[in-house]
């Protein structure tokens, strides 16, 4: 796809999307389609049960659906799963970060959720740009890496934590 093609494609396209699990008694998607354009703001409302997770994550290239097709920039998700990781950020209604790892660390560890390994240069920078390189060894809770002790008293392994998964650009 040419970038100008890219340009003129919905942000995201949603076509027929059917998702059904197993041992389930309905469909958790049932023939789904809608668009979102660039630049637009979309919300996602509906009880429990409605399928709302299940699209999420369809459309975030974690679930495989059944049937129909989801497209980010004009991009297959099924087709092109680094693409869509890459392309989609997800803000999980819970809290997700450990609070005793610091932000570097916590970049780190979301890296890997995109397969992203070897990328402290892209954190540095990250950090950086953020304004928060006078925070990066600071966790949270406001205590200095070096400092930090697990229940045993012993330091806390998490510094030198080498996640297999890390979190990707946006």
């Amino acid at each position: 796809m040419s970038s100008e093609e890219s340009e003129n494609s919905a942000a995201l396209r949603v076509l027929n999307l059917r998702k059904t699990y197993k041992a389930a008694t309905a469909p958790a998607l049932d023939g789904v389609t809608f668009e979102v354009g660039q630049g637009e703001f979309f919300g996602l409302l509906g009880p429990n049960g409605a399928g709302k997770s299940t699209l999420i994550g369809t459309v975030a290239g974690l679930v495989k659906p059944n049937a129909g097709s989801a497209y980010i920039l004009g991009r297959d998700t099924v087709k092109e799963p680094r693409f869509t990781k890459m392309a989609v950020g997800i803000v999980p209604q819970e809290i997700t970060f450990d609070p005793f790892f610091t932000v570097r660390e916590t970049l780190r560890l979301q890296s890997g959720f995109y397969g992203i390994r070897h990328n402290n240069i892209w954190i540095s920078t990250l950090i950086s740009r953020l304004g928060l390189s006078d925070k990066k060894s600071l966790t949270p809770v406001g205590r200095h890496e070096a400092s930090r002790s697990d229940c045993t008293g012993t330091r806390s392994q998490a510094s030198g934590h080498h996640s297999r998964r890390a979190h990707g650009r946006r």
